[in-house]
């Protein structure tokens, strides 16, 4: 890092899972960023048991032992995931003109933090990026240099400036104006119609899904992806609020990305997004060997 700690400011949103949140403690420890913003929910009155949880996810940084400004943004009351995520990186970047963001389930490669120092000072002024991502959607893809520009590349891990952050708004007529354009020749009509679906599926439960419309917000403007995985999701499970089970198609193993090579311009990787695509489409085949080795197992074990 830089000197003795890194000078870019993080920002790590936690919850209810202490043990997620000491695993980024560890990480953080190593990084000993100078600038650290915590951003918490409160609890649920309805969940028994919830508080005292919330208490001691706060509780892992109460004792720094590296020389570090911390601002914790936490809520008193339960406000949501999507509108606590979304008014404390308000509040963050209302200070700040760039940020490294994590959640308490992204676990990122201690590579991940250079990486993001790099880029955010070298694209900050420019405003064809708009943000930049950790992970690696398919980890397979092949790429010449440490990283590419594409579209829709994902927020496990990532980050971003004031100037683009700004943007984030949400607009039910606009949605219902633009949502067929939003990522039109990026992916296939059936697979946005899916993104659509998955989209308003919240509007159901009066939920907005803050990621979603940041990437509806940022629309056919570039972000970034690394030529490895830095950012492991390590919290599938039933606490969770949207990744309850395991994502088909994720790989979850992370690298180290050495060395950062840069292209040599910045020009949209159109064929990533079909990647993307036919890894997570979840086509035939795969359901398929899965319905399969279902039966193995009920039979076998």
């Amino acid at each position: 890092m830089e000197g003795n700690g890194y000078k870019i400011p993080v920002v790590l949103i936690i919850f209810n899972r202490p043990a997620l949140v000491k695993k980024q403690f560890e990480i953080l420890e190593r990084v000993r960023p100078e600038k650290l913003y915590l951003i918490a929910d409160g609890a649920r009155e309805n969940i028994a048991g919830e508080k005292s949880k919330v208490d001691a996810a706060r509780a892992v940084f109460a004792g720094i032992s590296w020389n570090c400004d911390v601002t914790r943004i936490y809520a008193d009351r339960n406000m949501g995931c999507d509108r606590r995520i979304v008014s404390g990186l308000n509040e963050v970047f209302d200070g700040e003109e760039m940020a490294v963001i994590l959640e308490d389930d992204c676990l990122p490669n201690l590579s991940f933090f250079e990486y993001c120092r790099k880029l955010l000072l070298q694209y900050q002024n420019n405003t064809e990026v708009m943000y930049i991502s950790g992970t690696k959607w398919v980890p397979k893809y092949k790429m010449p240099y440490s990283y590419g520009f594409s579209y829709n590349t994902g927020t496990w891990g990532w980050a971003t400036w004031s100037r683009a952050w700004q943007e984030w708004h949400w607009d039910r007529q606009e949605w219902e104006e633009r949502k067929w354009d939003w990522l039109k020749g990026v992916y296939t009509k059936k697979y946005r119609k899916s993104w659509i679906r998955d989209m308003e599926k919240y509007f159901k439960t009066d939920s907005i899904p803050w990621d979603y419309v940041w990437r509806f917000c940022v629309g056919k403007r570039l972000s970034i992806f690394p030529a490895v995985n830095l950012i492991e999701n390590i919290g599938f499970g039933e606490d969770a609020t949207h990744t309850r089970v395991n994502m088909d198609g994720y790989e979850a193993e992370v690298s180290d990305l050495g060395e950062i090579r840069m292209p040599p311009a910045i020009e949209a990787d159109m064929q990533y997004p079909l990647a993307i695509e036919k890894q997570y489409a979840n086509p035939i085949y795969r359901r398929m060997w899965k319905k399969i080795m279902r039966i193995y197992h009920s039979y076998h074990f």
